[in-house]
């Protein structure tokens, strides 16, 4: 594999020189700290928002807010006694405490955001990791408070146990989570094995592929390659009529589904409009199909000259048609939660929200199997825009947060009101409280309130009662009773409070392998006459400094130079300079500035050559998202491909890079997929799309590699 020079950053200096040589005034010496103070304000700020959306790892990051807050008002009592600390504030080592202060934030900002999302959690080697990370930074915390005497209570030796007691439990909650979750694609794989391409590889695991395969088309639809996404084929011939027609194999006048038969799977085939311009949103819609709790999806075809979308056929049309119909007894009920909860946290997997979770929405099998479809107001969770459904809020207000509710509670300008509430995991967790509310009681929330009535009454904080049903059995009482529990904490107002989804995850796969389905003969299926369960209701601003003091010409603060300063040098080969630049703030811990004095010490600029020291500062830098040292990283482990540790790291951080859209390790990633290369189940059309994607970068070896497989860039 040959190696490349990183690239250098294309950085434009934004940060002046003030660096001074004499101080003689308080507010002089205060203009030092004033942009480091205002971007630690900004970095709190961040680090709250941040647990407000976190989906998993609540505890690990409570931790890191707590911390946060008590620094935050030790700064604040420190501002506003500046009198009494003036005797700090002129030292160049507590100028540097700040800095280190600055940059300690913004590690904890960013490891903060890895672990609060499933997507980016998977971005760690290991749960090991994880931990050493966070143990890290919590050290450096506290090195910190030291330094800057902050008057805080430092967590005792028995508090930091109980931390890192909470923080192991949280690592293993959502390992056996992913591990549950990979479990059911590997089934499902299994299983269809023969019907659709069989995704495997050994990079990480099947769902890994999955992520990979959907980023990419994301990719692809961003840059409008669309020639390069292609939509499964089906012939005509190959969809067969039901061997015994039946009035139910015909849905609808308008559009009408239609049931066939493929390949032994009963499906329902529906006309589809312009779906050159949806290819994009197919071939993920396929790619999603690989979850079994998912509608299945398996192509396009024609039928009496109109084109139609394949998919899973369900028998017993939506949950919402089968609660009308039956009432659904308490253990099927869990046990199709549960799956939709499956559903859900594979779709934060690969980092799509649905936006419309509800009972009509979930599609029901033959074999009472809930999949949870219709993906039309479906989003990658980073979309710079996100789904505008001002024109559906009277079908969806009703399961729809708090904070989506004031988005558009303006009813008479809907779609231009409030764009700043995000959408976030948070809001499905709350959707899908209401649709467990639904279930459970077999009706549409809030159906005695009017339309224009619902906003006020759920952003006062009322919700729906939670009623409690009179049972002969004593499971479905326990059942009804963790629902409840369940809701509650689900359509909580403040959306971080609400439960995560791996703690969801976690109590409804206890309470399913606790309340299986019972097997009767008067009610195999676990379906009863409609209305045969009842229920009954339970009742800084900186401070302005004027006073000026003098103080001895020789002690006075140099601010760090910014690394922007430092790649300009760079650019200038002022190797030293750029130097001494790259060490003070990689010494104070600042990620990008340990690539750039790794790289220095890689190459030998200005100081002696040190690969084995580089290389542990790009693996620093790689842990922090940096792609050129997940790159760099990478590459030195290569020597030791032949150790299957080593191998499998170095496929870890090649594949982070790639991800990270960096052309040489997409060039890498691509050939080895191509080629099956370091025991790798080849998968040629994945190998390809990375090195189109790296071709487009203008990499020659990518646009070589094409060229020598006859195949378009």
């Amino acid at each position: 594999m040959e190696v490349k020079k990183p690239k250098v950053p294309d950085v434009n200096p934004s940060i002046k020189d003030v660096t001074i040589s004499t101080i003689k005034t308080t507010a002089e010496i205060m203009s030092c700290y004033i942009p480091v103070i205002n971007s630690i304000a900004i970095l709190f700020q961040k680090i709250y928002q941040v647990y407000e959306d976190s989906e998993c790892n609540k505890e690990i990051c409570l931790i890191m807010v707590e911390r946060v807050k008590a620094a935050e008002y030790a700064l604040d009592k420190m501002m506003r006694r500046k009198e009494e600390n003036e005797k700090y504030f002129c030292k160049q080592d507590y100028f540097f405490a700040f800095k280190r202060f600055e940059i300690n934030l913004k590690n904890i900002k960013d490891f903060t955001i890895k672990v609060s999302k499933l997507k980016g959690y998977r971005k760690f080697f290991s749960a090991t990791n994880v931990k050493f990370q966070y143990e890290n930074l919590t050290k450096e915390y506290d090195g910190c408070m030291n330094d800057l005497h902050f008057a805080i209570v430092l967590a005792s030796k028995e508090e930091r146990e109980a931390e890192s007691r909470k923080v192991d439990q949280s690592l293993k909650d959502i390992e056996e989570t992913l591990e549950k979750l990979e479990g059911d694609i590997e089934n499902a794989a299994n299983k269809i094995e023969n019907k659709i391409e069989k995704l495997e590889n050994d990079i990480g695991s099947k769902m890994d592929m999955v992520v990979q395969e959907i980023s990419i088309i994301k990719s692809q639809i961003d840059k409008q390659h669309s020639n390069d996404i292609t939509v499964p084929k089906i012939d005509a011939k190959e969809l067969i009529n039901p061997p015994f027609p039946g009035e139910n194999d015909i849905r609808g006048s308008h559009r009408p589904l239609h049931k066939k038969f493929y390949k032994g799977f009963e499906v329902a085939c529906k006309p589809i409009e312009d779906s050159k311009r949806r290819q994009g949103e197919l071939t993920i819609l396929g790619k999603l199909s690989l979850s079994p709790n998912i509608l299945r999806f398996y192509g396009l075809s024609y039928i009496d000259n109109r084109e139609v979308m394949v998919s899973e056929w369900a028998e017993h049309r939506s949950l919402k048609d089968l609660y009308d119909n039956y009432d659904i007894a308490w253990p099927r009920k869990l046990q199709m939660i549960r799956d939709i909860c499956r559903a859900i946290l594979f779709l934060r997997e690969v980092n799509i929200f649905h936006h419309d979770i509800r009972c009509e929405n979930v599609l029901v099998t033959r074999g009472l199997d809930p999949k949870l479809g219709n993906f039309k107001y479906a989003r990658e969770t980073n979309a710079d825009t996100t789904s505008n459904l001002s024109d559906q809020l009277i079908n969806v207000i009703r399961w729809m947060a708090p904070e989506q509710i004031e988005k558009y509670q303006d009813l008479g300008n809907t779609k231009y009101k409030k764009s700043e509430k995000r959408y976030t995991f948070n809001c499905e967790i709350f959707s899908f409280g209401m649709l467990i509310w639904e279930l459970s009681y077999e009706e549409i929330p809030y159906e005695n309130l009017t339309f224009k009535d619902i906003p006020n009454y759920v952003l006062s904080g009322k919700r729906e009662k939670l009623l409690y049903g009179k049972f002969t059995n004593p499971d479905d009482d326990k059942i009804q009773g963790e629902f409840i529990k369940i809701i509650d904490s689900a359509w909580q107002h403040v959306p971080h409070q609400r439960i995560s989804i791996t703690k969801l995850f976690e109590i409804l796969e206890g309470l399913a392998a606790t309340y299986p389905i019972p097997i009767t003969l008067s009610t195999p299926s676990g379906l009863l006459p409609d209305r045969t369960v009842t229920s009954k209701v339970k009742d800084s601003l900186m401070p302005k400094f004027s006073e000026e003091f003098s103080i001895n010409d020789e002690d006075f603060i140099d601010p760090v130079k910014s690394l922007e300063e430092g790649i300009k040098l760079h650019r200038n080969r002022n190797f030293e300079e750029a130097w001494k630049c790259f060490d003070e703030n990689a010494k104070l811990g600042d990620s990008l500035a340990k690539y750039w004095k790794g790289y220095y010490l890689y190459e030998g600029y200005f100081v002696d050559q040190n690969k084995e020291q580089a290389n542990l500062l790009f693996k620093e830098a790689a842990d922090n998202d940096i792609p050129d040292a997940q790159y760099r990283y990478a590459v030195s482990l290569y020597p030791g491909i032949k150790n299957e540790i080593i191998r499998r790291e170095f496929l870890h951080y090649l594949k982070l890079a790639a991800d990270n859209k960096h052309p040489d390790a997409m060039r890498n990633l691509g050939d080895i997929y191509v080629k099956g290369k370091l025991k790798v189940v080849q998968n040629k059309e994945l190998g390809l799309k990375y090195l189109k994607l790296a071709a487009r970068e203008n990499d020659q070896q990518a646009i070589e590699i094409l060229n020598k497989l006859n195949e378009q860039i």
